[in-house]
């Protein structure tokens, strides 16, 4: 499944630089390897005063835009629905082959000039390991002050 143009799926962009989401640099530990999907609600963290965490040192904290979320939730729809649509030939299975297929089969979206290529990679990755472990809960990453 490619995206030819942008309103092939309503708000969303859907080629170049501003296909991917945000996830943010860590897992919580309470959301399994890859069981939940993360997407990112604020950026960095409200309280950076943990001595054994330098994730977040310097940085500031910050609410992310509504229309931000609401693009990234979209996106890893596409990605889901891709991805789905790719492994309908091999069962349902979401293999490294499905997504080496995904990948090689969108020039538009992953091509050498799309831009944020690893961070594509990751989402991709993502959401494919989610819907590998049945894709049952999604986690909003936030951190509230």
């Amino acid at each position: 499944m490619t995206f030819p143009n942008p309103e092939d799926h309503g708000r969303l962009a859907v080629h170049g630089e501003n296909f991917f989401f945000e996830m943010g640099p860590i897992r919580p530990p309470s959301e399994g390897s890859d069981h939940s999907l993360l997407i990112r609600t604020t950026r960095n963290c409200s309280w950076n005063r943990c001595e054994f965490c330098a994730t977040y040192r310097g940085e500031k904290f910050g609410y992310r835009q509504v229309e931000d979320i609401k693009k990234d939730i979209d996106v890893a729809r596409a990605l889901k629905e891709e991805l789905q649509a790719a492994a309908g030939g091999r069962g349902g299975w979401i293999t490294q082959d499905v997504i080496r297929g995904v990948w090689g089969g969108n020039p538009l979206l992953y091509g050498e000039n799309s831009g944020n290529l690893s961070r594509k990679w990751q989402n991709l990755q993502n959401v494919a390991n989610w819907l590998a472990s049945g894709a049952r809960t999604v986690f909003l990453r936030t951190r509230m002050p």
